[in-house]
């Protein structure tokens, strides 16, 4: 009887997680398709890849590769990012190219999906629907269409996460190609000192020197001049509109038009007040992002000095990859990329709890519906924020009854902070 019943739940999980699927993926590709019709194919195929390109060009003829400023056009990562650019750029035929660009991708992407459930020791076949989540995720499927590198900096990041105490150096080579591909992964060094991983942030240290190197020998010292007076141009950049993912972005909305139709659609008593909030919002936006950003500090500071106290770096590798995501001035749809492996950590870590997992997959679901309809992204950030303060409450909590506890419960209590941990080896 128990085997019956354990095996008709089996079941009935099983066909609520392909009716999710179903709906999860048509609505990916319909939130994908209206980005066609906004970006046609083929013309728009990896359009950001190509600025890129240019970019690279610019580069190796020895002039300003950063001459273009404005964002969307403009090339602003770091010069050691070129070296990424430059894999690609043999590739002549542009289908050619998309395919390729495509195949890489994809299989960084399956890589890591596998990555996570081998590192928690969880066979393919017991979470099998991560895969078409992973493939089926439709920032993902936008990063494809416009030609995006977040998936190479990810993979960056999922090295340095589950190689950090079994190959330092492993680790220390994944967060090194995350920042010279990014600048927000630097972040990960606060992570790493708080895992007590000096010889992981010394390989990344080496590592950035070493690419810089290899960068200066290919595109001379220009690019290395002017990029900081480019990334002080990004920090006081602030992209708004709806095409924008910032939450700064979502709040400050009186003057776009979604916001305006939405906005005759409310009780008359409504409106004066709903403008006059939006309004706020969008006249004082840029000290907005900046309280966010002392907000995202204190969430990192919190969240270290928690994890020192409690060594849980799974949880505080998935707080921090939320709270640096979400808290940028400039975030495009695309972004939401890096949400997806701490997800599936953020699952496996909880060993499948049935909560955690419906909150993780409810979340995927907002940012597949949320980027065109219901509140044009805002949505996605109030889940977010949600998930950063309960993993931040949880932690309060578990600490606070640590140390009230007596020796005993001490042990118990640490049991339980580790009770993702079918992974022993942090």
């Amino acid at each position: 009887m128990i085997k019956k019943s354990l095996s008709a739940g089996a079941v009935y999980t099983h066909i609520l997680l392909v009716v999710y699927l179903a709906i999860y993926l048509a609505t990916g590709i319909q939130t994908q398709q209206m980005l066609i019709h906004l970006k046609p194919i083929p013309e728009s195929l990896l359009q950001d890849f190509n600025f890129y390109r240019r970019a690279l060009q610019f580069a190796c003829q020895r002039t300003d590769p950063y001459s273009i400023r404005e964002i969307g056009p403009a090339f602003l990562y770091p010069p050691p990012a070129l070296l990424v650019v430059q894999i690609f750029a043999w590739l002549v035929s542009p289908m050619g190219e998309f395919l390729v660009y495509t195949a890489v991708n994809s299989a960084l992407l399956l890589l890591m999906t596998y990555g996570v459930a081998s590192f928690y020791h969880y066979s393919p076949k017991t979470v099998w629907y991560w895969f078409p989540v992973a493939l089926g995720f439709a920032p993902f499927l936008e990063l494809i269409h416009v030609g995006q590198i977040n998936v190479i900096t990810q993979f960056g990041v999922f090295l340095m996460f589950i190689a950090q105490a079994s190959n330092p150096m492993l680790a220390g080579a994944g967060l090194g190609l995350a920042i010279v591909t990014k600048v927000t992964p630097l972040a990960f060094i606060w992570y790493l000192f708080t895992n007590r991983r000096p010889v992981v942030i010394l390989t990344t240290l080496i590592v950035i020197a070493a690419l810089c190197i290899l960068a200066l020998q290919q595109y001379g010292w220009g690019p290395f001049a002017t990029y900081p007076d480019v990334l002080r141009h990004l920090l006081g950049t602030f992209a708004l509109g709806t095409n924008s993912q910032s939450l700064v972005a979502k709040l400050a909305v009186a003057n776009t038009p979604e916001f305006q139709d939405a906005l005759g659609k409310l009780p008359q008593d409504w409106q004066a007040p709903a403008y006059a909030i939006a309004s706020f919002f969008t006249i004082y936006h840029a000290g907005l992002q900046r309280l966010l950003t002392v907000y995202m500090v204190v969430v990192l500071v919190l969240g270290g000095w928690l994890n020192w106290r409690l060594k849980q770096p799974d949880l505080w590798f998935v707080l921090i990859s939320l709270a640096v995501t979400l808290s940028s001035g400039i975030m495009w749809y695309h972004h939401y990329v890096f949400l997806l492996i701490p997800m599936f950590v953020l699952m496996a870590w909880s060993r499948l709890n049935r909560g955690v997992v419906l909150w993780c997959l409810l979340w995927l679901l907002i940012i597949q519906v949320d980027r065109w309809h219901l509140t044009y992204g805002l949505l996605i950030h109030i889940a977010g924020q949600i998930t950063i303060l309960a993993i931040l409450a949880w932690q309060v909590k578990l600490l606070r009854l640590r140390d009230r506890a007596t020796p005993h419960r001490q042990a118990v209590v640490s049991s339980a902070a580790a009770l993702s941990a079918p992974y022993t080896g942090h």
